[in-house]
């Protein structure tokens, strides 16, 4: 158990170094859960925000847009980073 406790110990250190040595690595790391929160709100808001009256609203068709929305970006991403190669640290 020491040993894996160690190596976790170790883990941690290098991700702070990481961290610490490169600027783009701790923006990246203050970005990402702004960008989720964001998300998160977005989740839980749009649809009050849609129907501020309470009105009916085709909440299938809608998720539907969003998925087809969410694949289209994949699918752009994926073509857009083709023959890319990912940094290493």
């Amino acid at each position: 158990d020491s040993g894996s406790k160690t190596s976790t110990m170790d883990s941690f250190k290098k991700a702070m170094a990481a961290i610490q040595s490169d600027r783009k690595v701790a923006l990246l790391g203050a970005i990402q859960p702004l960008f989720e929160a964001s998300m998160y709100t977005f989740v839980f808001m749009w649809t009050p925000a849609i129907s501020p009256n309470d009105e009916p609203i085709p909440h299938g068709v809608i998720f539907s847009i969003f998925m087809m929305a969410s694949m289209v970006g994949s699918s752009i991403a994926g073509r857009l980073l083709e023959g890319s190669t990912p940094v290493e640290l």
